[in-house]
């Protein structure tokens, strides 16, 4: 058994992965996997939890997996479960779970159903009492026998497997997590990369950390006595790996198969076909300690998929845009599906798109074979002048199933008044000398159409003030507009401010007085 401790101090770091796959058409190895599913009648996997329902009652139940084609060792009809105590790994007692509810599960999505593949699954409930234990305890249930058809085990016939779970100390009335149904895609698709996440939940909200485990095996690895009458205590053995496989690369793949220690997401890239088991871990921390965990064994197989990639954005590739009011905006759309025979169709929703003063935007929908262009264009005005910035959303799609064609893409566009056409014509330095050349300070271009209100202040080094106007065709010849003499040559300092659309704009800066 893995020590956990030395891990759980450490930061765990959220990985997020997102893959999208589209109308997938899944091909699978039916003469590969025919023979082998015939003889792999057996127990795939499993896991315990425990609820707590009132005082020191709780309601235990063991999920468990089977594969079903073959006609093999079907769901025991009883079963005994062995309650150790944690603090010292001896047998506290034992109780007995019978008549599983037994249901089919259905694997694949809305695209593809496998024929070659088939899980049952086996529910045990019952309900137990436990003192209440400051160390907690521990249920235990090993069964006989393993899948011969293994790929990642030394020797699966040989290996027995151990369904166990930790409890809190009962007094604190606890829950312990619970992983969802056996997933609806419970089988890995060979050179594309797959996530799966198991769905833990936790009833009191506790921390859950999660880690691969180690395979276990017990001592029912005779299958002529395929459950051991009463299950032995921890530490439990592994399974012994076959050869370039392991804890730290279960499917021996060029990248290592991982979990998300914080969410829980599985992300592999299966290489070769073969039934792999491996085991998830999750333990249930509350205030920085652990109070309980749970464990799911389990085994999928790898198959071969024909995988319809999702179409891409081509364009645009950016996905901020600024303009100046009074322009025309144009984005080109392009999107390129990889299936070059698929249908295309973009969409686009947007405020933008609704009639409002000024000029609203228009996007041109596009529809296409393999490839779809459209186009985003919007004829600006004063009144669009905002500091805010107008979200754009896209989706292109295809005929697929299920919504997995979908891909998405989101730009953003905001609108500007020409500030620079403002600035860059006002001079840093006047020689008001009555020689016509650089006699005046004052903007000296074209003034921005989309202005509301304008104000011009100018300071001497003292902060006195020496000029102000609200007429953006001002002109300062270096007088004091107070006494209307000259002012000393010098450096003098200005503000200018401006409104457009209710959006301020300031401008500081400096200019020089020389006769």
């Amino acid at each position: 058994m893995l020590h956990y401790t030395i891990l759980l101090g450490q930061t765990f770091y959220h990985h997020f992965f997102q893959y999208t796959m589209k109308g997938i058409l899944f091909t699978l190895v039916f003469l590969t996997f025919s023979s082998l599913t015939l003889k792999a009648a057996h127990i795939v996997g499993g896991d315990f939890n425990v609820s707590w329902v009132e005082g020191n009652t709780f309601e235990t139940q063991l999920k468990l997996f089977r594969d079903c084609f073959g006609g093999g060792a079907d769901f025991d009809a009883s079963i005994t479960v062995t309650i150790f105590d944690s603090n010292t790994d001896t047998i506290f007692g034992s109780f007995d779970m019978s008549n599983p509810q037994i249901t089919g599960i259905t694997l694949g999505d809305e695209c593809y159903t496998p024929t070659s593949l088939c899980v049952e699954q086996g529910v045990y409930i019952t309900t137990i009492d436990l003192p209440n234990n400051p160390g907690g305890y521990y249920l235990s249930w090993e069964r006989c026998c393993r899948n011969n058809i293994i790929s990642n085990l030394a020797d699966p016939g040989e290996e027995g497997m151990v369904f166990t779970c930790s409890i809190a100390d009962p007094a604190l009335h606890n829950s312990s997590p619970v992983f969802d149904a056996y997933p609806s895609t419970g089988y890995f698709c060979i050179g594309i990369e797959n996530t799966l996440n198991f769905n833990v939940t936790d009833a009191d909200g506790d921390s859950l950390v999660y880690f691969f485990d180690n395979p276990l095996s017990g001592d029912a690895t005779n299958s002529s006595s395929p459950t051991s009458a009463v299950a032995g205590p921890r530490p439990y053995t592994s399974c012994v790996w076959g050869a370039g496989y392991g804890l730290d690369n279960i499917l021996n793949t060029t990248i290592p198969m991982t979990i998300d220690q914080v969410s829980g997401t599985i992300t592999v890239t299966p290489e070769q076909l073969g039934v792999y088991v491996f085991a998830v871990y999750v333990a249930e921390l509350r205030n920085g300690a652990v109070i309980g965990a749970v464990r799911r064994e389990i085994q999928f197989q790898t198959v071969v998929c024909t995988v319809d990639l999702p179409a891409t954005f081509v364009s645009p590739t950016d996905t901020l845009f600024e303009i100046i009011a009074e322009n025309f905006l144009e984005i080109p759309i392009i999107v390129e599906d990889p299936n070059a025979t698929d249908p295309l169709f973009v969409v686009a929703e947007s405020e933008l798109f609704t009639p409002h003063a000024g000029y609203p935007a228009v996007f041109e929908g596009g529809v296409g074979t393999g490839t779809a262009n459209s186009m985003f264009s919007w004829q600006t005005s004063c009144v669009n002048i905002s500091d805010s910035y107008h979200k754009v959303s896209l989706k292109a799609f295809s005929d697929g199933c299920s919504g997995s064609d979908t891909t998405f893409f989101t730009f953003y566009v905001k609108v500007n008044p020409d500030l620079d056409g403002w600035i860059e014509g006002a001079p840093n330095v006047i020689t008001p000398n009555n020689d016509g050349v650089n006699e005046y300070f004052g903007l000296n271009v074209s003034i921005n159409p989309c202005y509301d209100t304008f104000r011009v202040l100018i300071y001497d080094r003292w902060g006195l003030l020496v000029f102000e106007s609200e007429d953006p065709f001002f002109k300062w010849h270096g007088t004091d507009q107070n006494s209307g003499k000259d002012v000393p040559d010098g450096t003098y300092f200005y503000i200018l401010d401006a409104s457009f659309k209710e959006v301020p704009y300031r401008k500081t800066s400096s200019l020089t007085v020389f006769r």
